[in-house]
């Protein structure tokens, strides 16, 4: 069948949404569907080099942007600005969708990135059988007593995006004619089902649209040496991930320690400055190290595997990859019992901490980083059991499986309702 799919996140051999974009046209396109994908020009350079690589005939991508002052907008004016470019480029989106949809009459037509339910979608204009998500994140909220103890300008972050994100929500109508229109919404946790107004709730489904392929790790997976224990942590260094939290409950476990563990830094973002500064005040800055943005997921993958432990006690979130990545390496993984978290990762994978307050947090994990260092073949063991789990639900194959039968069943529930309301002769 011919699918339309709108992806503004994607890009191949990426994790997190630009992951997910690429990763649901591809599995759409290997299962046989003739599929065009709409995206951001900006991933157009590693798109064609993967397609040059390794061919996909039924897979083709036309590249939209917006007028360059807008794109100048957007960087000047942060998040606000990337909420402005995306809205606006819906009706970009709508335009091309309409057009191509007269063009090739698509089978169905699907918005895959962003995976945000308080946004609308472009797609909604080619007036075809139409799927909307993976979304959610109108659930995702920062509990009061955290908010609290985050630097100003952070907490008006927070502030800032509720209310945008409750206006849209719960007032745009062009929002509510997204979930009107859609034929089917998928939601990526079962939490995520909340975020649906109750009069569209009958159509929606929760489904894993995060995914692994046993071979992205790069090298044989084992233990890594007993000492220096060590904690990864990292990804997007942001306030609502949590850790703060871990600067703090690994100082707690191990800050009177001579020869202390070591705790790791990926990646980069407006949280950095703050989590150093926490560092030099707590006296453990001689056991962290901040890594900054790794080129490569092989990369990614060699600092997790001279990891024991991958902790990532994040506030709210979609189900993070930096979490399905620790685990497919054979790491057991510290979140909060809250949200996304709680669905990832199962018992006997992890730590799943309770979130009641923030300094029973901070105690939890320091006890839990003291014990895993303690424990070394316990950690062993549930890092296999993470693994596990990943190539049994998380498998990209298993998903592509999943999305085919969606769309099948959809255009044979379409095609049903076709015949009932088609004047007999």
């Amino acid at each position: 069948m011919k699918v339309l799919i709108s992806a503004y996140a994607c890009e191949p051999g990426a994790g997190s949404e630009p992951g997910v974009g690429w990763n649901w046209s591809v599995q759409a396109a290997l299962r046989g569907h003739d599929v065009t994908t709409v995206t951001r020009t900006n991933n157009r350079a590693a798109i064609e080099a993967a397609l040059a690589a390794s061919p996909i005939p039924n897979l083709e991508f036309r590249y939209v942007d917006l007028p360059t002052p807008l794109m100048r907008l957007k960087k000047r004016l942060g998040f606000l600005g990337l909420y402005a470019y995306y809205y606006l480029w819906q009706f970009r989106v709508a335009l091309v969708a309409r057009r191509l949809h007269r063009e090739r009459r698509f089978d169905l037509v699907h918005h895959v990135t962003f995976v945000n339910d308080w946004m609308p979608s472009g797609l909604v204009a080619a007036r075809a059988p139409f799927v909307w998500g993976p979304v959610g994140g109108s659930t995702h909220v920062m509990p009061s007593y955290a908010v609290r103890r985050l630097p100003a300008r952070f907490r008006v972050y927070e502030r800032i995006r509720r209310l945008i994100q409750g206006l849209f929500h719960r007032f745009d109508p062009l929002v509510e004619l997204t979930r009107r229109r859609a034929s089917l919404i998928l939601t990526y946790t079962g939490e995520a089902l909340e975020g649906v107004p109750e009069r569209h709730r009958r159509k929606a489904r929760p489904i894993v649209h995060i995914g692994a392929h046993e071979s992205d790790v790069p090298r044989e997976i084992a233990p890594p040496p007993r000492e220096p224990f060590t904690v990864l942590t990292g990804g997007r260094l942001v306030h609502w991930k949590g850790f703060d939290l871990v600067v703090e409950g690994f100082a707690k476990a191990f800050a009177r320690e001579e020869a202390r563990p070591r705790l790791v830094f990926t990646g980069d973002g407006s949280f950095r400055p703050v989590l150093e500064k926490l560092v030099h005040e707590l006296g453990i800055a001689d056991s962290v190290r901040f890594l900054g943005v790794l080129p490569t997921r092989d990369d990614v993958y060699d600092v997790v595997l001279d990891s024991h432990l991958y902790a990532l006690p994040t506030w709210r979130d979609g189900p993070p990859v930096a979490i399905l990545e620790a685990m497919l390496a054979a790491r057991p993984v510290l979140c909060l019992d809250v949200g996304a978290t709680r669905e990832l990762v199962p018992r006997g994978a992890g730590f799943r901490i309770p979130a009641v307050s923030r300094e029973q947090i901070v105690d939890d994990i320091a006890a839990t980083l003291a014990w895993s260092r303690a424990h070394p073949r316990e950690l062993r063991r549930m890092g296999m059991t993470a693994r596990a789990h990943v190539l049994q639900v998380h498998d990209w194959g298993r998903i592509g499986e999943e999305i085919d039968s969606i769309y099948r069943a959809l255009i044979a529930a379409d095609v049903r309702c076709r015949a009932r309301v088609a004047p007999r002769s």
